[in-house]
């Protein structure tokens, strides 16, 4: 869980300051959350080799919202957001089945940690 934090937060850091290429220590395998990050669009791609994370930024105006404490949602909850958003806000959610994304977790009837939220 940590480390899913600490690769988002050092995601939006390299958003912020304009860099188009991150390079991170790999703390754990991340490649079920950077698959979520890359169907989004939120980066173009990465790769990871056995100490480091590469990835390609994409400079686009999408807004993220990264969780600085650990907040816990059920799927109740998040039926609830995504009827009252009508569907154009996603929240990444670390599950005990994986990172899922909020209708994912949804159908399978879960809840989890929220990491991230964009629209």
């Amino acid at each position: 869980m940590k480390a899913n934090f600490y690769l988002l937060s050092r995601i939006q850091k390299a958003k912020n300051s304009g860099f188009n290429v991150l390079v991170v220590k790999r703390l754990t395998d991340h490649t079920s959350l950077l698959r979520k990050l890359v169907d989004f669009g939120l980066i173009k791609s990465y790769r990871q080799s056995t100490s480091l994370v590469f990835m390609h930024l994409v400079s686009s105006p999408v807004k993220v919202y990264f969780n600085q404490t650990v907040c816990s949602i059920s799927s109740k909850k998040l039926t609830k957001n995504l009827i009252r958003v009508g569907g154009s806000s996603y929240s990444i959610i670390q599950t005990d089945l994986g990172v899922l994304v909020d209708a994912e977790a949804i159908k399978y009837h879960i809840g989890g940690k929220v990491l991230a939220s964009f629209n």
